[in-house]
């Protein structure tokens, strides 16, 4: 419990004791650094959308990718727009 408090704390203070070594970036948390390498500097791609092959970090920014570029072809399609109602 008490190194949560002290990872909380570590926002407020501005304390970073996790730097990347690619960047000046620094982190509070080791797991965040790790994301953080991974994402911007390693170039892989692990979540790959099934319907056009573009590749992602995360499983949350594929799933955006596929809500935003694939709705119509997913059957996510928008309310129809009200102006066209009679």
């Amino acid at each position: 419990m008490a190194s949560n408090l002290k990872q909380h704390q570590m926002l407020h203070t501005l304390q970073r004791p996790y730097p990347c070594p690619h960047c000046e970036y620094r982190s509070t948390q080791l797991g965040a650094l790790k994301m953080h390498v991974a994402s911007a500097h390693t170039g892989v791609f692990p979540h790959n959308c099934d319907l056009c092959g573009n590749g992602f970090h995360t499983p949350g920014l594929l799933r955006k990718h596929v809500q935003k570029k694939h709705q119509e072809t997913r059957g996510w399609d928008e309310p129809a727009s009200q102006e066209n109602a009679p």
